[in-house]
């Protein structure tokens, strides 16, 4: 393969190069020879960045609230880089990759999206995520919105590596004792009811809220409990239409790793999986 410049890459990323923020994920997501200096690069400019996850199970509407996400931040003049991480096949090793296909708002100069496979993690997420969302971080863009493959009641990978985390649901997710399953809402920073104008939405709600808001009193014990009510009805996350109604954490209070949530120890045996970017400096 062609020599790389990493100097030189690394500066036209930082000036907010598409191209140059695309060959550096493709340096990452390939495991490219070139990659531990590469982050060795990377590391000491990858502030700034708020990094959003965005997780649920299939079919649930995450790409739909990931477009709605983008779009009301593009109104506002933000810089966006979404990653989408498809589920890899057992048997092909291929992914679809076709989060894109429900995205509108991202046609945008201001946007950056990419997809990544989750290849053999045996996770929701890309084994190259922490070094993508690093180039992201590098390259300027104000927010990084990352979306998992549709996850199962017991996944909250996630969590470790991103700053704030909605977890996307709908309705229909049987009886109120299988909420008791699902680790993200216990993890989550907040809770999306997507899909609102269906038959047992405010059923739905009733039964999630007090599950949400008992784990955000757990983790926030030292800031008022106020803060942690439940949200009101959103705006259209979807086309055709739809509503969303939002359960929320705290929104006064800090919501990365130094909030009281457990982070990286709370999934720790999916954080194992992943390199930290300071392994490379």
């Amino acid at each position: 393969s062609r020599s790389i410049d990493v100097p030189v890459l690394v500066e036209e990323a930082r000036a907010g190069t598409s191209r140059a923020v695309g060959r550096l994920i493709s340096l990452v997501d390939d495991q490219h020879p070139a990659l531990p200096e590469v982050m060795a690069a990377l590391a000491p400019h990858t502030g700034g960045a708020h990094v959003v996850g965005i997780t649920g199970a299939p079919g649930v509407g995450k790409s739909t609230t990931t477009d709605a996400l983008v779009r009301a931040l593009r109104a506002k003049g933000e810089k966006v880089a979404v990653i989408a991480v498809d589920p890899s096949s057992p048997f092909s090793g291929g992914a679809l990759l076709g989060d894109r296909i429900r995205m509108n708002a991202i046609d945008d100069r201001r946007v950056y999206m990419r997809s990544l496979a989750t290849r053999d993690t045996g996770s929701e997420l890309s084994a190259a995520l922490p070094e993508v969302v690093a180039a992201c971080k590098l390259s300027g863009f104000d927010l990084v919105i990352v979306e998992t493959s549709g996850i199962g009641q017991g996944d909250a990978a996630i969590v470790p590596f991103v700053d704030t985390s909605l977890y996307v649901m709908t309705p229909e997710f049987g009886a109120a004792s299988q909420l008791e399953k699902i680790d993200m809402l216990d993890f989550a920073d907040a809770v999306a009811i997507n899909k609102f104008e269906r038959r047992g939405a405010e059923d739905a709600r009733r039964d999630v809220a007090p599950k949400v808001e008992a784990a955000c009193i757990a983790r926030f014990s030292t800031g008022p409990t106020n803060r942690c009510a439940a949200g009101k009805p959103l705006a259209s996350t979807s086309s055709p239409p739809s509503t969303s109604s939002a359960i929320r954490a705290p929104p006064a209070l800090p919501v990365t790793g130094s909030s009281g949530m457990p982070r990286a120890g709370a999934k720790s045996r999916a954080a194992k999986r992943f390199t930290p970017i300071g392994a490379y400096a």
